[in-house]
Parts: structure tokens; C-alpha cells; sequence
């Protein structure tokens, strides 16, 4: 059986999501994630625990999934982009979740990515 492991959400002082991830030590990602450029914005957190990693991460998955297909505007799609690519997704995973063409999700990651917001 796989360690716990909890699935955790970051949101800015407005609630929206800066970040969602996985982990069985939640003090020490906490502090891996101090030096990212994104660190400041966040606000509070939300922390769910799950007793296998595969559930977990699922959990984070939805959550990428949820925001991808939830975007409603131009802001909010940028918003669903970049936390996808904060959490790893390709180019490929986020064509596939909005049903665009690969060339058009590696354009949106290329302009979040050169503009400093992911990472």
C-alpha cells in the first residue's frame, strides 16, 4: 500500500488558486516552495489527506483539469495555464484537456514561461 499523502491548494488573498500539489511532508514542500517567484502570493492553504499517493494525485489532477475547463475568460484561462504548468503538465496534457491543437498550448506555455510566471 502507498504512503499517505495529501493534496494541497494554494490561493492568493482573493481565492484565486496559485498552486496545487502533492506530498507526504508538508512542512518541508512548504519550504521548497519559499524561494519559487510565486511564493508571495500566497495567502492560505488548504491541505486534504489521502491514503495512497495515487489518490492524491488524482486529486491534483482534477484540480488542474477543473481550472482548465472552468476558464472563462482570457484572465482566467492564463490563470488555469499557469498553474498547469507550474505543476509539470506538457503542452501535450493541456491540448488534450481543451481540446486545442499542441502548437496552440505550447504557444500559451512559451508566453507564461518567458514571462517568469511559472517558476
Amino acid at each position: 500500500m502507498s504512503e499517505r499523502t495529501a493534496a494541497y491548494h494554494l490561493f492568493a488573498a482573493d481565492d484565486a488558486l496559485v498552486y496545487v500539489g502533492i506530498t507526504c511532508n508538508i512542512a518541508r514542500r512548504m519550504g521548497d516552495h519559499k524561494g519559487k517567484v510565486w511564493w508571495h502570493e500566497v495567502a492560505r492553504r488548504e491541505v486534504t489527506w489521502f491514503d495512497s499517493r495515487p489518490d492524491a494525485l488524482l486529486a491534483e489532477r482534477r484540480t488542474v483539469i477543473a481550472a482548465l475547463r472552468g476558464a472563462d475568460s482570457d484572465a482566467s484561462l492564463r490563470a488555469a495555464i499557469i498553474l498547469a504548468g507550474r505543476v509539470g503538465w506538457s503542452k501535450y496534457m493541456i491540448a488534450s484537456e481543451l481540446k486545442i491543437p499542441v502548437a496552440d498550448a505550447d504557444m500559451m506555455l512559451t508566453a507564461v514561461r518567458s514571462a517568469r510566471l511559472i517558476w
